[in-house]
């Protein structure tokens, strides 16, 4: 079942309301005056113009701003997420050291172990940790922080990339296959009390403050 937002619900109901008290060339006008102001606020315009001489005199002009202002609603798009990316030089997810990368990279692995993470550290120079979390009963939270040193060749940088995931559980039923006599074996629907996670959302933490944290700790652990 799809939940419609709330502005093409609307939409929905206006549509309905000029197909039920319009007919004749009054509603073959409303009907193209409905696919004319989906696209633009210029067609929009124009579909007003085009539709306002045959309008009856019960329909107000507050109506047909109001079922343009939805309309316009819901043909509007999020802007593009890559616009938001600024590709500053210093950002809050590197940190710089004198200290060798190795080295760098084994307090980093030091800093997440402390705090209860589970560090894969195959790669000494590329640090893994993971950590769960439950905020509520039915909802599961994964953090993930990947830790990378790298020699720039004037300092060593340890950046940083840390990653939320949300789960949230999600009960499940299950057939069982019954043998019936004349009728043979058949499958019918059999409550269990199996549940699964489901992944519902995943994004790169952004927060500052969250890895000034993390890097003080590293920071400390170090001298």
């Amino acid at each position: 079942m799809t939940i419609r937002s709330t502005p093409c619900f609307v939409q929905d109901k206006l549509e309905d309301r000029f197909s039920d008290t319009y007919n004749g060339s009054t509603n073959g006008m409303a009907s193209r005056f409905l696919e004319e102001v989906r696209p633009s606020p210029d067609k929009i315009r124009s579909a007003f113009a085009m539709l306002q001489p045959a309008m009856p005199p019960t329909l107000s002009r507050r109506l047909l701003l109001l079922l343009a202002l939805v309309l316009t609603g819901c043909a509007s798009k999020p802007a593009p997420v890559y616009r938001m990316e600024t590709f500053e030089a210093e950002t809050p997810f590197q940190y710089h050291s004198d200290l060798p990368p190795l080295v760098l990279c084994e307090y980093g692995k030091r800093a997440l172990l402390s705090q209860a993470y589970e560090v894969d550290a195959s790669v000494p120079s590329n640090i893994r940790g993971s950590k769960f979390f439950q905020p509520e009963a039915e909802h599961l939270v994964q953090l993930r922080i990947t830790l990378t040193c790298m020699n720039t060749g004037r300092d060593t940088t340890i950046y940083a990339s840390a990653q939320q995931t949300r789960y949230e559980l999600k009960a499940g039923g299950s057939s069982t296959g019954l043998s019936v006599s004349g009728l043979g074996s058949i499958s019918v629907p059999w409550p269990t009390d199996k549940n699964s996670l489901v992944k519902v959302g995943e994004e790169t933490i952004a927060d500052a403050e969250f890895y000034r944290r993390l890097f003080v700790l590293i920071e400390n652990l170090a001298e």
